[in-house]
Parts: C-alpha cells; structure tokens; sequence
C-alpha cells in the first residue's frame, strides 16, 4: 500500500450470535481504522433474523512501514476464554 491508500477488509461474521471480529491493536499504527466497523447481511439473508454477512473494516495507510494485523473472532463478555476464530494479513506500507 501507499500512504494514504484505502483498504477494505470484509471477514464473514453472525453478531446475531453475539461474536464480532475484533482488530488488536498494533504499535505503531501504520494502518488506522477508518470510521466503524459495519455489518452488511447476505444478500439472499436480507430481511431473515440471525444470519450471517461480513463485518467491514475500512483501513488507511498512515505511515510507511510493515506491520501484521490480527483479528480475533469472541464475544466481548467471554474475552478471557480463546477467540472462536482467528485471521492475520501482513501489510506493508511504502
């Protein structure tokens, strides 16, 4: 990526179960999040309750550097217990 670049990434998800996807955080922070974390249903789901979608990160490039991005898939009330899911992505940013 180049500073200043726009980057999406779309990890599938049912919050309706009460699990969201969590991004760590990195230090220092060579990517941001940019605004919320947003839920977007299946299309064919649209309008049923309790299914899946992606969760929506939108991530900017803030500095040059390399850093890996962790996420962890868990309920909030359940964050001493290990995560249901797990997902990395290395970035480099120039």
């Amino acid at each position: 990526m180049a500073v200043g670049e726009d980057c999406v990434i779309r990890l599938p998800s049912n919050p309706s179960t009460g699990y969201r996807w969590e991004l760590l955080p990195v230090d220092p922070p060579i990517v941001q999040l940019q605004g919320a974390v947003e839920f977007e249903p299946h299309t064919a789901s649209a309008g049923l309750v309790g299914m899946g979608g992606e969760e929506v990160f939108r991530l900017r490039a803030q500095s040059p550097g390399e850093v890996t991005l962790r996420w962890v898939y868990r309920r909030a009330w359940e964050a001493s217990e290990p995560p249901a899911d797990t997902r990395s992505l290395r970035v480099i940013v120039r």
